[in-house]
Parts: structure tokens; sequence; C-alpha cells
């Protein structure tokens, strides 16, 4: 039996076709050697360049460095502007303040220069929400055993050449089952075979939204070492211990500074009153139902303050316009992502009941459908009220 070869029609893919074999579709073939070159990368840094609308809101460019020991994977992110809202008593506010976060796969630090504030903490100590903006800036394929696994699980197709940053890219765009109504484009080093940029786009719900992910500069010879986690503090910076300070039922809540409509307020100022505290953003879908499941279970309660404190929220939205559409109970909080890093809440939605005294009598875990969670609130208020 004679053996044909053809070559792709992605310059450096080879595919070899047996008579009465489908060849292989020339996406791929890209993914699948790209699969092979992030194996093989041990460590590189690289400049990024995130912009998101919608669920996947943001605007930031940075740097990031990465080191994959044998079993773990070190990373670093410099994320320009921090997330969280600046002080704005900064000395100079005109300089984006830069957030940093560093992990060893154990512990996760986090210098945030817009409030002056270093963190650390351990993932097992229930710290691993400071990790929750590294995904802005950082590259998870570099550190998946299995890379695109949810691409190559569905239908790819090659979508011609690009340049980034002057490098050759192969487009490839993905969809699948598990990405739901997205799909995924990934630029691919045409020579080397590692990834250059992503797009993800989702629609169909409130929750869509699209991002534009870069990377240049790509090097693939540097080294971080596990010393680096500890070089970021500040001689003013204030230290914060996550793992130490404890949000869960029976502890003091947090207090914080929460923007109302009549101006703002400490949340120990609501000393005397059971609060009910959900964060929440416009583009999340499940808070919009937990809003209004909560709306109907407690929002007519005497004693209850029900009050959504919006968070990660896009600049285009108006978050007091768009709960009176609901026609909910809701008082809304503005500027939430301050008060929701003392909650230890990487996103929304998550629910607190705050009871008279300020101890904490409820505290929702993660993934609670939003019917179940507003019964086991209902009950946690009723319990804190009589």
């Amino acid at each position: 039996m004679n053996r044909r070869v053809f070559s792709a029609a992605v310059p450096g893919v080879i595919i070899a076709a047996l008579p009465g074999c489908a060849r292989t579709e020339p996406g791929r073939a890209v993914l699948e050697e790209s699969v092979a070159a992030l194996r093989a990368v041990e460590n590189g840094t690289y400049r990024f360049d995130y912009a998101g609308t919608g669920s996947l809101t943001g605007r930031y460019t940075g740097r990031v460095s990465f080191q994959k020991p044998e079993g773990g994977f070190f990373f670093k992110v410099e994320l320009v502007p921090s997330p969280t809202r600046p002080d704005p008593n900064r000395d100079d506010p005109d300089d984006p303040p830069t957030m940093t976060i560093a992990s060893n796969g154990f512990e996760v630090t986090v210098r945030d220069e817009a409030i002056g504030r270093f963190s650390h903490g351990t993932y097992r100590g229930g710290s691993g929400h400071l990790a929750a903006n590294a995904g802005y800036g950082l590259l998870f394929q570099f550190a998946e055993d299995s890379p695109y696994a949810i691409e190559l699980a569905g239908e790819l197709r090659h979508a011609g050449r690009d340049t980034i940053g002057g490098v050759a890219v192969d487009v490839v765009e993905a969809t699948s089952p598990q990405l739901g109504g997205s799909t995924v484009t990934w630029y691919i080093g045409a020579m080397d075979r590692l990834p250059r940029g992503r797009d993800w786009v989702a629609e169909g719900d409130e929750s869509s939204g699209a991002f534009r992910f870069r990377i240049e500069e790509l090097e693939v010879d540097t080294r971080l070492t596990p010393d680096a986690l500890g070089n970021m503090s500040d001689l003013g910076d204030e230290i914060v211990d996550e793992d130490a300070r404890v949000v869960a039922v029976g502890a003091p809540a947090p207090d914080g500074t929460i923007d109302l409509p009549g101006g703002p307020a400490a949340l120990s100022s609501l000393r005397g009153e059971t609060v009910v505290l959900q964060i929440w953003a416009s583009w999340c879908r499940s808070c919009r139902d937990t809003i209004t499941e909560l709306h109907e279970a407690v929002g007519g309660l005497e004693g209850v303050r029900l009050i959504g404190l919006n968070a990660w929220e896009s600049d285009t939205v108006d978050p007091v316009r768009w709960i009176e559409r609901l026609g909910v109970s809701h008082e809304v909080a503005l500027g939430g992502e301050r008060l929701a890093a003392e909650f230890k809440v990487p996103a929304p939605p998550a629910v607190f009941v705050i009871a008279p005294d300020g101890t904490l009598v409820y505290v929702s875990p993660a993934g609670t459908p939003p019917p179940v969670l507003a019964e086991q609130v209902e009950a946690a208020v009723r319990s804190a009220i009589e």
C-alpha cells in the first residue's frame, strides 16, 4: 500500500494520510502542535494587553513571569491599573496604580498600590481569592497538563494568518458544546507554535461579553524563583495575613465603607439592623436571579436592610437604573470591589447576613442555586431578628 503525504494549508504542519483516511483539519493540527510546544516550555515572561466588555469587562496591561518546577507552577502578574478603585488621597492620582499578584502554588501574595496594601495567604487557608485577578494577564495554558482540551473536543477552523507584535500567527477559531454560546479564537505563532493571543465572544444571555487578549515580547529563557514572591511589599504598606482573617458564620463581619445613595457609610454604622449584603454585577446572570429571589424572600421583612453592593461593573452600566428595572427593594451601593475583597469574594454573586451585633450569621456557599440560597438567607434572617 502506497503512503501519500500531504502538506497542510498551514505552513509547518505536515499531515500524513492513508488512502481512505480523513485528513486532519489544519486548525486542529495547529492546536495539537501548540500543545506539544507549551508542554516543552519551562519558564517565560511576556507583556500582555487585555480589553474586555460585559461579563469580561476591564482594560489592563502589564507583565507576566512564570516558572514550571516539577509538579508546580509559579507566577507573577503585574496588572495596570489595579482593579481596585484607588484611594482618592493618593499622591499622584494620574499615575495608574499597579496590582502585583504572585503565587508558588501553595501561597498567594498581592501588593495593591491602589490602597497601599500587601496581602498574603495560602490556598488551603482560604485565601485563594487573592489570585482572582491574575486571570486578566496569566495565560493558564502555559500551566495546564492538557492545553486546549475544550477547543480540541469541539469544531476548529483555520481562519488564515495575522501578525501580533511583529510575529506571524495562525488564526484558529473554535466552537464547542463546552463553550456554550461562546466562540474562541486563538492566535498561534507560525514558527514556535506558542500562543500570542486569544479572543473570546459570548452571546445569547445576560452574561454576554467579549475580550481581546494579546501577548507581546514573549521570552522563554527567563526564570522566576520562589523568593520573588517576598520582594513586593513597600515599607509603607499595610500588611494583611488573609489566612488569619476569618470570614465565616460566627465571626465579626468585615468592616469597610459602602457608597450608598445618601453618601458613604461604614458597614459598622449599620449595627442594630439585620443586613443582607449581596455582592453583584449586572453581567452576572446568577446575580439577577439571586436579586429577584432575595426580594421575594426577605425584601418586606421589618428590621431587615437589603443592600446590593455592585462590583466589577462596566462603565457603560448604571447599576441604580438596572436594579430599578427589576422592580426590587434592593438599596444599591456602588464601587464594591474593595469591600468584596474584605469579604474574600473572588467574583459575584455572594450573599452575607449580618446580625444586629455585627456577627456573620450566613455566608453563601459557592454555586448555591438562587432559590435554595434565598431559603437559606430567609432562615438566617428570621433567626437573627427573633
